[in-house]
C-alpha cells in the first residue's frame, strides 16, 4: 500500500483529485489503484486515470452472535 485516500460514503472523488492520488502513488511505485465494487461502479468508464483500478467485492459473514445481527437487521427494516 503506497497510499490511502477516503471519501465520505456515496462521494465520489472528483477525476482531478483521483488523477493527482493516482499519480503520487504511481511515483511511490504502486502498480494499481484498489477500491470497492461499490466505488468502482459509480467512476465513469471514460476515466483514464494514470494507474488501473482493480475492485474489491466484499461479503459479510456472521461468525458469532447471529441472533443479535438478525435482529438488528430487524430493527432497521423497521426503521427503529
Amino acid at each position: 500500500v503506497a497510499d490511502t485516500l477516503s471519501s465520505g460514503d456515496h462521494n465520489l472523488p472528483s477525476f482531478d483529485k483521483l488523477q493527482a492520488f493516482a499519480l503520487s502513488c504511481q511515483k511511490k511505485g504502486a502498480t494499481h489503484l484498489v477500491c470497492t465494487e461499490k466505488d468502482r461502479i459509480k467512476m465513469p468508464d471514460n476515466w483514464e486515470l494514470a494507474l488501473p483500478v482493480l475492485s474489491l467485492r466484499m461479503e459479510l459473514t456472521c461468525v458469532w452472535n447471529e441472533n443479535f445481527w438478525q435482529e438488528m437487521i430487524q430493527t432497521i427494516k423497521n426503521g427503529k
